[in-house]
């Protein structure tokens, strides 16, 4: 259970498209810019003939910015990209590939692509490649070839070559008082490339800054963490610490220890290696040095004062708590428009290594939309990959774009963390006061084993010390990217992703990590620093540590084949409800991520107290996730539970308000010997009036009957009455496991309510000025009103137009004083809507009006197959050539993309439902099939982050 404070921002679901017209594009640039922004740029260059504007590539904090004039055009800049765009059947099948690389009963389990697997499959073509390649060269820019996975192409360039190829300016900017370079204006590529082209990579030189926290006076009256580091004569985390709080030791004495397994992490910097020497020696860990992997195309090697500390505990507690693994160190050059993102990007690439632990993050709402499209396809090929993706969730609380108090810029969580296929790992605190000290520490401030967890929240303490810093764990819900699948039975019914995952300790105050690093002084000396730090950036690498544990338990029971996890949070979601997976998991009840907040400002309340955030409680919130983990529970539930795969078969593709409908759901697993028990609970999501995405609706539960032979598996059904109002949507069935078994999640199957809303008289003739005409509805959802779609009777009497209309009771209709047709429209509560027309013909006293042509009724289009997408469908009504323009965003399933079947006719009412192909919420390409459209409808309201340093 969770709380929370009272949100400003409206949460939005955008539908998703698979194709996306030029101008729907420049549409979407304009809806993500951030309110509050400044006057638009200098209007772009003229577009040469054939060319298009690409929107979604200039950074958002330009708009934001003062502007200093244009870049030196002699200037040269390397490491930038065109970002390719995938066809909508790759698209379609790695959404597929996705689900049954997670389905325990496909062949295709765990069956991991190689990237160069990957690039055949789901990359460019050669022949699109070559393209592009030979445009940028026409254009006077270097060509560095494509990735290796065949999503982007890499370019070098001066600026003026830059300009001209794009129709762009690169100019010199000040943004909150730090000189960035940046596009000003949209670039623009040939138009016969628009179907291959994302948008454009690093053209700016905005960098994410470390967040990394050095420790500093602590409330609880411990003594002064000094840097000392020879002994531990002070409450601060070493590895053996942690190896006792979080049960690692039996794992090392099994040998379990990392041998044989790879971490990548991703950083910005140059380091020195006495530094990992003299860390490794200092708390008895064998010499084991890191592997450096310089990023091709991003400068020369160069240290970075900023990042070096960071880059120190990434690489030095990864390497702690999986003591015998290979740390794989990938870091970006001295390019300035280079960084730690494109870090991520190659090693996930070059398939690097299984895990991949990241400590930077930036705002939601400071990203490019082309880069978070691109970076969530990055997030997807990872785990198609095998890949293991772990993220810092932030350290600025529920204020995720800020730093400092109070907040202003409103309640964010970080990207890359809000990415579904990776893991964001927030913070705890460890509940240690002067009074238990000796419960939990020996004499030399040893931990005898677990500490009580709290919230790491110390936000509060560190303003009353005089440190203004925001101090805690972020998390809270992400503004572009909707809820995963494998959160929804668990989180808060808050339709979009939810972070944290998980947390480890993160407190800079009690017992905060101890780190070595050389730092450059500004006189360009050098020393080497033993300090203690915190921050969530100590929680990721030390969680991937831990997961390549988990790691090399998987590879000793599957040593053939390529072993990895994937995106582990459907693991771990399900491990952390399960009543033996359980038990790994420490759940955090205590504490907060609370942030005080600038009166006026995003998000903040409008009486005090003036703050925001989330609160602990029983099970998932938005503060520490699923909580913290027991390592040897972890790998042992990881190895002992057997993964299981849910269907669920829908009786019909659509049912009236009220029919009975049978559900029937199977569930499938590998083993052949344990009975499976547990129950199986259906439920509906459907969208509400304003479009938003409801998942709250839950059916029924049932337990499951065992199959009688064969693997073991069972299955359950449901009759449920449809209710009224759902108009279209989708069912779903959760497996929530047992003792023995894992929770698995089906495939989102597309239903649609028929509306039982009708009208009398549905087609009726006239005579000009007649009166008396009641029109009657039946059926619908709540309350229906009448209103004249369109007229085509009105006549000019005296310069005053006269029309037909409703008598005050509106329902008696009066026609209007000239030949024609008048379309009335009658709407339910839900929106469902239906048509009768009246045509208007002789004259006043030519006699009666010819028979009613009967009643009209609708039948909110549906879905019978479900489609690969998402799609809208659309009420078309009773009339010659009445078009509805009723449109509900309706989300396909996992079937065959195109239009979809379900037209009908009743009553003289035609119905149709055309879908736009897709993919299924939380699965697969999400930011890349909705495209920069619905990233810029869903962030529209978004303000912009913290500064980039």
């Amino acid at each position: 259970m969770n709380s929370r404070s009272p949100r400003s921002r409206a949460r939005r679901l955008a539908r998703r498209v698979l194709s996306l017209s030029p101008g729907l594009l420049l549409a979407a640039a304009a809806l993500y810019q951030p309110a509050g922004a400044a006057a638009a740029p200098p209007a772009p260059p003229v577009v040469a003939s054939g060319m298009v504007t690409l929107p979604g590539s200039v950074h958002p904090f330009v708009r934001r910015s003062s502007d200093l004039g244009r870049l030196d055009p002699s200037r040269h800049l390397t490491g930038m990209s065109v970002l390719l765009r995938p066809s909508a059947s790759q698209k379609l099948a790695q959404a597929r590939l996705l689900r049954a690389l997670e389905d325990p009963t496909s062949p295709s389990y765990h069956q991991w692509l190689g990237p160069d697997d990957y690039a055949a499959r789901f990359g460019a073509s050669a022949a699109d490649v070559a393209r592009v390649s030979a445009w940028l060269a026409s254009k006077g820019l270097t060509v560095d070839g494509p990735s290796r996975t065949s999503t982007r192409v890499g370019f070098s360039g001066d600026v003026a070559a830059i300009e001209s190829a794009f129709a762009t300016e690169l100019h010199a900017i000040e943004f909150h008082g730090v000189d960035h370079f940046a596009m000003t204006v949209a670039p623009s590529i040939p138009a016969d490339l628009q179907d291959l082209v994302l948008g454009l990579h690093a053209v700016n030189d905005f960098r994410p800054a470390p967040p990394r926290h050095q420790a500093h006076s602590p409330r609880y009256g411990f003594p002064e963490p000094t840097q000392d580091g020879g002994t531990q004569n002070l409450p601060t985390l070493a590895p053996a610490d942690f190896a006792a709080i979080y049960d690692l030791g039996s794992l090392y004495t099994a040998g379990i220890d990392g041998t044989g397994q790879h971490i990548a992490v991703a950083e910005q910097t140059e380091f020195v290696d006495d530094d990992i020497t003299v860390f490794r020696t200092m708390f008895g860990l064998a010499a084991n040095p890191p592997v450096r992997h310089l990023v091709p195309n991003t400068g020369a090697a160069a240290s970075s004062r900023g990042d070096v500390g960071e880059a120190m505990l990434d690489t030095e507690w990864a390497g702690a708590v999986a003591p015998a693994a290979t740390i794989d160190y990938v870091y970006t050059g001295s390019a300035d428009n280079n960084g730690v993102f494109d870090a991520l990007l190659y090693a996930v690439e070059q398939d690097v290594a299984p895990l991949v632990s990241l400590s930077y993050g930036g705002c939601e709402s400071g990203l490019a939309p082309a880069d978070g499209v691109f970076y969530e396809a990055m997030g997807d090929s990872a785990a198609i990959m095998g890949i293991t993706v772990l993220v810092a969730s932030g350290d600025s609380g529920a204020a995720g774009c800020d730093s400092s108090e109070p907040a202003t810029q409103g309640e964010f969580v970080g990207i890359p963390a809000s990415i579904p296929s990776l893991v964001a790992v927030g913070g705890t605190e460890f509940a240690l006061t002067q009074a238990n000290l000796s419960t939990y520490l020996d004499g030399n401030y040893n931990a005898l084993g677990y500490i009580p967890e709290v919230a790491w929240g110390d936000t509060e303490g560190d303003i009353d010390a005089g440190f203004p810093d925001l101090n805690a764990s972020t998390g809270g819900v992400s503004i572009i990217y909707p809820k995963p699948y494998w959160q929804v039975p668990y989180t808060p019914n808050d339709k979009f992703r939810d972070v944290p995952d998980v947390a480890l300790s993160a407190s800079d105050e009690v017992m905060p990590y101890m780190t070595v690093f050389t730092t450059t002084h500004r006189d360009g000396g050098t020393s080497q620093r033993t300090e203690p730090v915190g921050g969530t950036s100590a929680a990721a690498p030390s969680f991937a540590g831990i997961l390549a544990l988990v790691n090399q338990s998987q590879a000793k029971a599957h040593p053939t084949g390529k072993v990895g996890l994937g995106n582990a949070n459907p693991v771990l979601y399900a491990l952390a409800n399960n009543p033996t997976g359980a038990a790994a998991f420490h759940d955090i009840t205590q504490g907060d991520n609370i942030c005080p907040c600038a009166a006026g400002s995003p998000s903040c309340p409008t009486s005090p107290p003036l703050q925001f955030g989330y609160t602990c409680g029983v099970g998932y919130d938005q503060v520490t996730g699923l909580g913290s983990v027991d390592g040897a529970k972890l790998v042992a539930a990881w190895a002992e539970l057997t993964p299981t795969a849910t269907a669920l078969t829908v009786g019909a593709g659509s049912a009236a308000e009220g029919q009975t409908l049978e559900l029937d759901a199977t569930v499938s697993s590998t083993a052949t010997v344990t009975a499976l028990t547990g129950s199986v609970t259906f439920y509906v999501e459907t969208f509400d009036s304003q479009g938003n995405l409801d998942l709250g609706a839950t059916l029924g539960s049932v337990a499951v009957t065992p199959t009688a032979s064969g693997s073991e598996g069972g299955t359950a059904s449901l009759k449920v009455a449809i209710p009224g109002g759902m108009g279209s949507g989708k069912v779903g069935a959760f497996y929530g496991g047992d003792t023995s078994y894992l929770a698995s999640w089906s495939s989102l199957s597309a239903l649609t309510t028929t509306s039982t809303l009708s009208i009398c008289p549905g087609a009726v003739t006239l005579y000009p000025g007649e009166t008396g005409l009641t029109f009657k509805t039946s059926g619908g959802v709540g309350a229906t009103t009448l209103n004249i779609v369109s007229d085509s009777t009105c006549a000019v009497v005296g310069q005053v137009p006269v029309c037909s209309s409703f008598d005050a009771a509106g329902v008696v209709f009066t026609a209007g004083p000239a030949a024609g047709t008048v379309v009335i429209a009658a709407t339910d509560a839900d929106d469902s809507e239906v048509r009768a027309t009246v045509t208007v013909a002789g004259s006043a006293d030519s006699g009666a009006p010819l028979p009613d042509a009967g009643c009209a009724s609708v039948e909110d289009g549906g879905v019978a197959d479900a489609g690969a997408g998402d799609g809208a469908i659309t009420d078309a009504t009773a009339g010659a050539d009445a078009t509805g323009p009723h449109t509900t965003p309706v989300e396909g399933g996992d079937g065959d993309a195109g239009t979809l079947p379900g037209a009908s006719k009743k009553n003289g009412c035609s119905c149709s439902a055309v879908g736009e192909g897709s993919d299924l919420a939380g699965v697969g390409w999400g930011g890349a099939l909705l495209g920069l459209v619905a990233f810029g409808w869903r962030r529209r309201k978004a303000q912009d982050g913290a500064a980039g340093r």
